[in-house]
């Protein structure tokens, strides 16, 4: 992999009148890379990797600040990756005006088998949802492989917490949520407009059996829970007793059949989960 640590990426052109005018910070393409402790500011991207692998090293992006990027991390087509304890500042580039367009914390797009995505945190900043749609985590037709697991990760004060489109998987494996914390989500903590998820939504604990997916949602009566509108119900497991981690609470969810467990699930906050 080659080695970017300490480093810093900012666009500082004083005109931007659109995304596309803003520029990307690093472009991968074949080639791994680690990227450790940099920080990344008012870009179109701020990490792009376009089909990267197990066997050209992938990459890691850990410990990194993004703030003003239209795209913090976007990925196509790649597996193997880690995504963890970064900094996301869900907001428009200073010098871009306010528009009605998507600002996102982390893009994964096309077909993808496995990723580590843990510990990160995702927020607005003062300018909140002027700045234009904000997402944390947005994924897309990453397909059903194995291990494609967002896991105790943090999103504060946005307009989705994480929406997934496409063909995410269903039956078998797909995409996973568990044990991640949403404050304040205006729209929906969770957002599926069309397409699927992984069917069963649920840890698993060390015997091998069924654990609640650990996930905590935003305790607010116009905020969706769990928003499934694709069409693939989802069976979502969630700790019973638990007005935060029960997804019919306050706004309420769509597509689900909700099934309660009387006891927590023990790997949020502490570990990588046990997939079921």
């Amino acid at each position: 992999k080659i080695p970017v640590s300490f480093s810093q990426f900012q666009d500082l052109r004083t005109s931007c009148t659109e995304p596309a005018d803003q520029t990307t910070g690093i472009d991968a393409q074949n080639s791994g890379l680690s990227v450790l402790s940099s920080h990344f500011e008012d870009l179109r991207i701020g990490i792009r990797a376009n089909m990267l692998d197990e066997n050209n090293g992938s990459f890691i992006a850990s410990g990194n600040d993004f703030s003003g990027c239209y795209r913090g991390v976007q990925t196509l087509s790649s597996s193997s990756f880690s995504i963890v304890t970064n900094n996301f500042t869900v907001r428009r580039p200073k010098e871009c005006p306010a528009l009605n367009v998507e600002i996102i914390g982390v893009k994964l797009e096309g077909n993808t088998c496995g990723f580590t995505f843990m510990g990160n945190q995702f927020s607005s900043d003062v300018n909140g949802l002027i700045d234009g749609i904000l997402i944390g985590t947005d994924c897309s037709d990453l397909k059903d492989g194995m291990n494609n697991t967002i896991f105790d990760n943090t999103y504060n004060e946005l307009w989705v917490g994480n929406r997934a489109t496409g063909y995410n998987g269903y039956d078998n494996d797909g995409l996973l949520y568990i044990c991640n914390q949403n404050n304040n989500i205006l729209n929906a903590d969770f957002d599926i407009p069309f397409g699927s998820v992984r069917k069963i939504q649920a840890g698993n604990n060390a015997l091998g059996n069924l654990a609640p997916t650990g996930n905590s949602f935003t305790d607010l009566f116009f905020t969706k829970r769990f928003n499934n509108l694709g069409g693939f119900t989802v069976d979502y497991y969630y700790l019973a007793n638990d007005p935060l981690q029960d997804p019919t609470q306050e706004g309420g969810s769509e597509g689900i059949n909700p099934f309660d467990i009387s006891f927590q699930n023990n790997n949020c906050g502490i570990s990588e989960p046990c997939l079921p």
